[in-house]
């Protein structure tokens, strides 16, 4: 008797008898059609612009902006006569915008980035006026956070009140620019104190040779730049990358890896990152004029120095050509001077892997930043602005 064929010997399903005819055979076998390259193409596009635009809703829901630059909306100058060329708006109203965040920023009827000018603080026992630029003004951080108006709180906690810090520091500007500052707030304010915040840029582009000029409040060469600096950075309009938040983000993601990657090759090239001899000289001739007006006066007058990124939080930190030479300017004509680069440099070592600038900025403190500023000067500048007795 025969044994019945196991499931191992029998013939597929729909496969022919053995022994049948092979042309009877291809034609009972279902032949597998070759999938096009467009099947190709479509099963590969599909899913990664499935995850493109889950990942662009994750994006747009999470942040209310992506910004690619920052920038204040509206804008916040306007037009001066020199030798100050712009100024800050008064009682101005508006939003920074910076890569995810919005920060509110305000002036009050001065133009300074303070409260209102009370009684209260007009007639404050201690009177502090700081000049300086974007870094003293604090680009990149909310009302509150500059150091000037932390450090006002620190004093006045430690004083027993009675403590007043003025901002009257630009974006942009010069030291020519903060003297000219320092000539129309002084009358006004009075300060019993003036201390000036001073990073190495200061004296790179003297700001009569600024090419720009102040339209909408922003600057730009002419009506056109400022059209096509708002079609790419504000409406994100200059071509359909710039419409993805998604990849807005990653831009900005990668430039800030860059950033940091590139620190040490900046620190090596410190020697050649010098500024102009006429910014140089322009720089200093403002800082004596600026203590010849607080010595006439009785005002005690002090330079703070900002180190750039490069300068503290590359491998090895290195102390930049042009802040040494400003600090020696000061030692050699009496004007005492805080020299940020030591504490800073500390502060990286023991902290490595964070940072106190903003992303993908070379000089710019972050909130973090500006507390570690103020904490830093509270002591230093102590004894210039306790009162007399």
């Amino acid at each position: 008797m025969t044994e019945p064929a196991t499931p191992r010997d029998a013939a597929p399903a729909g496969a022919p008898a053995p022994g049948a005819d092979p042309a009877l055979a291809e034609t009972l076998v279902p032949r597998r059609r070759p999938r096009s390259a467009a099947f190709h193409v479509v099963a590969a596009v599909v899913p990664a612009a499935a995850v493109f635009l889950a990942g662009e809703a994750v994006v747009r829901s999470r942040y209310d902006i992506v910004a690619r630059r920052p920038f204040h909306w509206p804008g916040i100058v306007e037009e001066a006569d020199l030798p100050l060329r712009w100024r800050l708006q008064a009682s101005y109203e508006g939003v920074y915008h910076q890569q995810t965040e919005r920060l509110r920023t305000t002036t009050n009827e001065l133009g300074m980035r303070d409260p209102p000018l009370t009684e209260a603080r007009r007639t404050a026992p201690v009177r502090v006026l700081f000049l300086g630029d974007s870094v003293t003004f604090g680009r990149g951080v909310e009302d509150g956070a500059p150091f000037p108006a932390q450090l006002e709180a620190r004093w006045a906690a430690r004083l027993g009140g009675g403590v007043a810090c003025f901002n009257a520091a630009v974006e942009g500007y010069d030291t020519v620019q903060e003297l000219e500052t320092l000539r129309e707030r002084g009358p006004v304010l009075q300060p019993t104190a003036v201390v000036v915040g001073w990073y190495r840029n200061d004296a790179a582009v003297p700001s009569d040779a600024v090419k720009e000029r102040v339209i909408h409040g922003q600057f730009a060469r002419d009506e056109e730049a400022y059209r096509d600096w708002k079609r790419r950075y504000v409406d994100n309009e200059a071509s359909l990358l710039d419409r993805s938040a998604l990849l807005r983000l990653a831009r900005l993601w990668w430039k800030d890896r860059r950033t940091r990657a590139g620190l040490d090759k900046r620190a090596e090239e410190l020697d050649e990152d010098h500024p102009s001899e006429r910014g140089v000289q322009r720089s200093k001739d403002a800082l004596l004029a600026m203590r010849d007006w607080c010595r006439a006066r009785g005002v005690p007058f002090a330079l703070v120095l900002f180190p750039a990124r490069e300068e503290v939080e590359a491998g090895e930190p290195v102390h930049g050509p042009v802040s040494r030479v400003f600090a020696a300017f000061a030692a050699e004509h009496g004007i005492p001077c805080v020299d940020l680069f030591e504490p800073w440099s500390a502060w990286c070592a023991a902290n490595r892997g964070r940072t106190l600038y903003l992303p993908r900025d070379r000089c710019h403190p972050n909130a973090p930043g500006h507390a570690q500023v103020a904490a830093w000067l509270e002591e230093a500048l102590l004894p210039l602005i306790r009162p007399p007795g």
